[in-house]
């Protein structure tokens, strides 16, 4: 999927529309994810409610408690001291929900593919470092993919080989101009 992203067959906005609420926005947090991805060009990131205000018909401060909300839900990055705004995150978050939708992993909130292929019983806080990645954008079936591929053999040769494969996701979306 960050290669149809990537090569410009699958447009930002038509994922957002049709995934925003598989990953807890409102229509609200739509607009302003679309006034964001519109509007922002590789240098220019930078807004405030009152820009949003333009577009919407809600107070400023009913912008700013929706783009709180989306800061808290770790769906944009926000610099509130230079307000820039970057939606990367949620892209991954949508992207990572259509992967894990169409997979007989989406159900597997214990990780028995993971623990069957190491031979090894997760605790809790290591279900925890795994949900952390998933949420970042390392879908299940990636992380399969990965752990079968690098040959990993522990739980730390795990999380090293998602470690890179995090770092990777960074690199995709940074080089991508969003304004496209």
């Amino acid at each position: 999927m960050f290669e149809l992203l990537q090569r410009g067959l699958v447009s930002h906005s038509s994922l957002l529309i049709n995934y925003y609420s598989a990953i807890g926005m409102n229509e609200n947090q739509l607009v302003i994810a679309l006034i964001v991805l519109k509007h922002s060009n590789g240098n220019n990131r930078v807004f405030t409610p009152k820009d949003f205000g333009q577009y919407m018909s809600i107070s400023e401060s009913n912008i700013d408690q929706e783009i709180s909300d989306l800061a808290e839900k770790n769906l944009i990055k926000v610099n509130f001291k230079t307000n820039v705004i970057l939606i990367s995150p949620m892209m991954k978050k949508i992207i990572s929900h259509i992967e894990a939708e169409r997979t007989v992993y989406k159900d597997d909130i214990q990780y028995k593919f993971v623990q069957e292929y190491l031979n090894i019983k997760l605790t809790e806080r290591e279900i925890g470092i795994l949900n952390s990645y998933v949420e970042s954008g390392v879908s299940r079936p990636k992380m399969n993919d990965l752990m079968k591929t690098s040959e990993c053999d522990d739980f730390a040769s795990l999380i090293t080989v998602l470690k890179n494969a995090k770092s990777e996701l960074k690199k995709v979306f940074t080089k991508y101009d969003w304004n496209a």
